[in-house]
């Protein structure tokens, strides 16, 4: 589904409109270079270019702001929250084949803490 959305962004020329996101929950979150450029600009001041080149992307939090498209994969990273500017949340790619109210509650939670 990545690589999919990915090449239609692509193909539209949304490039550096919005980035496609994958979290697998195992790896470091992969953001595209100028997303990751941006965040760092974002986040830092000009005499601050040594903070803001060893700066990387650890928690969906960072993702603040970011027009972005996020997928996740895998198991969720424990303690992780959603950033405020958050504003969609889709469950129909929720992938639990007995889904218990606790979980999905769970999973809602991370939206709106």
């Amino acid at each position: 589904m990545h690589k999919r959305l990915t090449n239609a962004r692509d193909m539209l020329g949304l490039k550096f409109r919005f980035d496609v996101i994958l979290d697998d929950g195992a790896s470091t979150i992969a953001v595209g270079e100028h997303y990751l450029a941006r965040m760092r600009h974002w986040r830092f001041k000009a005499d601050q270019k040594a903070d803001a080149d060893a700066w990387i992307l650890r928690a969906h939090s960072d993702l603040e702001g970011l027009p972005c498209i996020l997928i996740l994969a895998g198991a969720n990273r424990i303690g992780n929250t959603f950033p405020r500017s958050l504003k969609y949340f889709d469950l129909r790619a929720l992938n639990m084949p007995t889904c218990t109210r606790a979980e999905l509650e769970q999973e809602l939670g991370l939206c709106y803490h």
